[in-house]
């Protein structure tokens, strides 16, 4: 598993992924309550399905997730998303979009990384 963690406001966010033979899922959660806000799957970029709870706004993380993950390594990525911080200002909002873009920047490196050392690997090098 690969786990990218970052702080804002005082309060942890965590991207854990893990990696399928063919498929990424990712739990992205955190802020001053982790929970499951929405759900976004994609495959090689094209939306496949979401879920997000009345009241709920994290379709705009997995989606987005979903979408950069399944396109730059052409599988089927799934997103489970629920960042909560309590009467978030629309510039706190903002804030929390660019963290886990910067996090999710992170997370397609580490994968990168991860993929290449499997595939050396398993050519024995």
């Amino acid at each position: 598993m690969i786990q990218v963690t970052r702080s804002l406001y005082g309060f942890t966010i965590t991207a854990c992924v893990t990696l399928f033979p063919q498929d990424i899922h990712v739990l992205l959660t955190g802020g001053q309550l982790a929970h499951t806000g929405a759900v976004s799957m994609c495959r090689a970029g094209i939306a496949e399905g979401a879920i997000q709870p009345e009241g709920h706004r994290e379709r705009a993380l997995t989606d987005r997730w979903a979408k950069a993950l399944s396109r730059q390594f052409n599988c089927r990525a799934t997103v489970v998303g629920g960042v909560h911080y309590d009467n978030a200002r629309p510039d706190q909002i903002a804030a929390i979009v660019s963290v886990t873009e910067d996090m999710l920047v992170e997370t397609i490196r580490c994968i990168g990384q991860r993929k290449k050392e499997d595939k050396q690997d398993e050519q024995g090098e």
